[in-house]
């Protein structure tokens, strides 16, 4: 069984076949608005890192090429290396005709405006080459040596190339325009039907939030300068609050990052990314990837899978965490019941639970696996967290309060004890009782520390691994 979550196949007839998250109307919504724009127009697909945004792009590109678009994807974050983002547009331009012709474009005079594309591209670059030298040059001279004489012409100099290469520029630039409105127009040509109506070309910008903050500003203000074209409608799928944090970083912390976004887009549009996604992958996690065998061992695996699954959507949402998250999550899962001949129920929804702790909240984690707080105050803790997120059902706070108390933590007092009676609901009084009557007597049982001494040593063992993602408070 596999540990890498592989991106699913994207079936050339049906995009979204294999869509885990059930994301195929937002690409029918969007399909209804290119259909009925023009362009030039710009729209940000907005979700956070690691919620499955490219795949979704990915999808939505097949989706709309059957749909008659021509399309073209640019991976941003690819391309950093680059200090001049348009040689990326040219060539990523290049790719995707070559790309349209596989989807059964007809391309040939595409091919052929490319060319002028390419030229004029060219000539904008050489145009900026000498006063980069020259800036370089500059740096370097010796002003002593030459006097000031010499360096008020070198001044001279840069001053004059500047104005000549600007105006020369500005007409390299608008003629470059010119071109890729004619690219557009040539790759509208394909549709062969009498109601035909001319589709839009869309230019998808993947990844823009993982670039260097110096290029994705790069980026952004090349697109607004070479590709706010008739006929062409750009697409960025980015992580909003992530790419405001690049605006920061270049233009300073008092700069109103939303603001001057706002000047290169002109529709936003958040794909879901809510608890719901995060219950439907959590049921992919769990029946399709390695852990999955591991229970299928289990005599009770129904039962295990039922627990898993609960579980791990409860804490998706008390923590509000990503896909990529979950990836971490069920991976960690899997190293812990590896060690395990014969999983018990309670060790599932445990190791979740503090799995997760050890992913957002550290503190708690370590005071917990070290036995410095209670039971009741990691319940406490944990309804405070899932309260600000989300809001707390009865049946989850029970659910942790149950599976809790298979740990025997630091000893619970009898203040501590009765204060937890007097705070428990009415409507559950009897429920919350014998809970808490549980709580004491486990504190009293040596099957139960074995169980909880062993059980804290295969969490701890997690320390010895690393995953890619990032652990967070």
């Amino acid at each position: 069984m596999r540990m890498r979550i592989t991106e699913p196949e994207i079936d050339k007839e049906n995009p979204f076949l294999h869509d885990k998250l059930n994301r195929e109307q937002s690409a029918i919504v969007l399909t209804q608005l290119f259909s009925n724009t023009e362009g030039p127009f710009v729209v940000s697909l907005n979700a956070p890192w690691g919620t499955g945004k490219t795949t979704f792009i990915k999808m939505f590109r097949q989706y709309l090429l059957n749909q008659g678009f021509p399309v073209i994807y640019f991976n941003a974050w690819e391309t950093d290396y680059q200090d001049n983002p348009l040689i990326a547009f040219i060539g990523e331009i290049n790719s995707g005709i070559e790309e349209l012709k596989k989807q059964g474009f007809e391309i040939e005079k595409a091919r052929k405006v490319f060319k002028k594309i390419k030229k004029t591209g060219k000539d904008i670059l050489k145009k900026s080459i000498p006063v980069a030298i020259k800036t370089a040059t500059h740096k370097a001279l010796d002003i002593e040596k030459g006097g000031e004489d010499a360096f008020s012409d070198f001044i001279s100099g840069v001053l004059e190339n500047q104005i000549k290469n600007y105006s020369a520029t500005k007409d390299q630039v608008q003629k470059f325009k010119e071109q890729l409105k004619e690219l557009a127009d040539e790759l509208q040509k394909n549709e062969k039907s009498q109601n035909f109506k001319s589709k839009p070309l869309i230019f998808f910008i993947d990844e823009l939030d993982r670039c260097r903050p110096d290029h994705a500003i790069q980026v952004l203000e090349k697109i607004k300068h070479f590709l706010d074209v008739d006929g062409i409608i750009l697409v960025l799928g980015i992580d909003m609050e992530q790419l405001g944090y690049s605006v920061k970083t270049v233009f300073g912390q008092n700069m109103k990052e939303r603001s001057y976004l706002r000047k290169f887009i002109d529709l936003e549009y958040n794909i879901p990314a809510d608890n719901y996604i995060s219950g439907l992958y959590c049921r992919y996690l769990s029946t399709e990837t390695a852990i999955t065998g591991i229970l299928g061992k289990q005599t009770n695996q129904e039962d295990l899978l039922a627990e898993l699954q609960y579980s791990s959507i409860l804490m998706a949402s008390t923590f509000s965490l990503s896909l990529s998250d979950l990836n971490v999550l069920f991976n960690s899962l899997y190293l812990i019941l590896l060690t395990y001949e014969n999983i018990q129920i309670e060790t599932i929804a445990l190791s979740v639970i503090l799995i997760s702790l050890k992913m957002r909240h550290v503190k708690l984690f370590n005071q917990a696996v070290n036995k410095e707080r209670t039971v009741f105050y990691v319940i406490n803790e944990l309804n405070k967290i899932k309260k600000e997120n989300n809001t707390i059902k009865e049946y989850d706070k029970f659910f942790i309060e149950r599976r809790l108390i298979s740990l025997n933590l630091k000893k619970v007092s009898d203040e501590e004890y009765q204060h937890q009676l007097n705070l428990s609901s009415i409507a559950h009084q009897n429920e919350l009782n014998n809970i808490y009557k549980i709580i004491k007597d486990k504190n009293r049982l040596q099957s139960i520390e074995l169980f909880t001494e062993t059980f804290i040593k295969k969490i701890k063992f997690l320390d010895s691994f690393k995953f890619t993602e990032e652990e967070k408070k």
